[in-house]
């Protein structure tokens, strides 16, 4: 079986496409969290975003070693998981951040 590999002008637009998606969800997260009123909101926004950006460059980073310096044949990271890596760890960290803020938000007001 074998996959078609762009080449020539249609790989350079298939990679200014990921790279503009990859731009847009960041211009998207600035206006929303401009547009928000609630600073304490804002903030847990924020750092859920910082959270998936750390754990992306983590996985990159780490993957890249290992892709280095193996002895044993490893499995090249395609770069379309890296955005699929980037949400799916924002989102863990949204679910992570807000619900401890919100457990102790509700352990105040007791």
């Amino acid at each position: 079986m074998t996959h078609w590999r762009p080449d020539g002008l249609m790989s350079e637009v298939i990679a200014g496409l990921t790279g503009a998606t990859l731009f847009s969800m960041f211009v998207l997260f600035a206006v929303m969290a401009t547009r928000m009123r609630d600073e304490f909101g804002r903030a847990l926004l924020l750092r859920s975003l910082l959270a998936g950006l750390l754990g992306t460059m983590f996985v990159a980073f780490v993957w890249g070693y290992v892709e280095t310096f193996s002895r044993t044949p490893v499995t090249h990271l395609p770069v379309l998981v890296v955005p699929a890596i980037f949400v799916l760890l924002t989102a863990a960290a949204k679910l992570i951040v807000f619900r401890r803020h919100r457990a102790g938000a509700e352990e105040q007001l007791a």
